[in-house]
């Protein structure tokens, strides 16, 4: 049974605030086993209500390596967490983001909202106005952890792991119309969800009152760039309708707003 979740824009889904480990063997010797522990107890005892099966559990081991696919703003690892409650072995499979600089934690602030605070409501929006009486479930993975304290110490996210349940990341072979379109419709339940939870608070503004850690970033405008993206745009676009004629139709679409492309990418 889920415990309740507070409708108060929060970075931090616990009571608590771990140290997060900075490299393979700070996550795989006895402090970030130490760590693993805590998360473990911490998502069962607000996951599952009176939970008291702490005392038993041990964790075993834990595997570290890097994502082999990091993003520009975080360090990112991908871990094998095993520990047993008595006599039954468990393996949790984590993905786990943390802040390069200081200068990066604002967009990690931001995912952590989203996470903890933004995706909650919408579930329960979701259960009691859209859909009453039926189980749902968003598009998005299990949170086992956040912390967000913006020193670059104690900042950190721990979610599943997807690739475990054969999700996989995007390359050459995943771009195709099939993909784009499964994407796209995840992406389309969270828009429309959004767009429905929106209006139920008054429209847009009411909306970022409520999570003004959300609104949008205005990047700064570079005359430079602007001339290179429109004059490299419409090229790029044809040659990839031509390269990947499954998504040529999509493609096109673009090619005709390619003048406006740069405003959007801006904002």
């Amino acid at each position: 049974m889920e415990s309740p979740v507070p409708f108060t824009e929060s970075s931090c889904s616990s009571e608590f605030v771990l140290e997060s480990p900075k490299s393979i063997k700070e996550f795989e010797n006895k402090a970030g086993q130490k760590w693993a522990r805590e998360i473990v107890i911490d998502y069962w005892t607000r996951t599952d209500v009176g939970w008291l099966l702490a005392p038993m559990l041990k964790i075993l081991s834990v595997i570290a390596k890097e994502n082999p696919t990091p993003g520009g703003l975080s360090r990112s690892y991908c871990l094998e967490v095993f520990y047993k409650i008595g006599d039954v072995m468990t393996q949790q499979h984590w993905f786990v983001k943390i802040p390069k600089s200081l200068q990066t934690v604002t967009m990690d602030e931001r995912e952590l909202v989203m996470y903890n605070t933004i995706f909650p409501r919408l579930k329960v929006f979701l259960q009691d106005s859209l859909l009453p009486n039926e189980k749902v479930e968003l598009p998005i993975p299990t949170i086992y952890f956040s912390s967000f304290m913006g020193d670059g110490v104690n900042d950190c996210l721990v979610i599943e792991n997807l690739c475990a349940d054969r999700y996989f990341q995007v390359d050459k072979d995943t771009t195709k119309l099939a993909y784009m379109r499964a994407a796209m419709n995840s992406l389309a339940s969270v828009h429309g969800l959004t767009f429905s939870f929106m209006k139920s608070l008054g429209g847009r503004e009411n909306l970022l009152n409520q999570f003004p850690t959300i609104k949008e970033q205005v990047l700064p405008r570079n005359k430079k760039v602007k001339k290179m993206v429109n004059e490299t745009m419409l090229p790029f676009l044809m040659y990839m309708a031509k390269v990947q004629p499954d998504t040529a139709q999509q493609l096109m679409v673009l090619a005709k707003f390619h003048k406006f492309l740069f405003v959007c990418t801006m904002t």
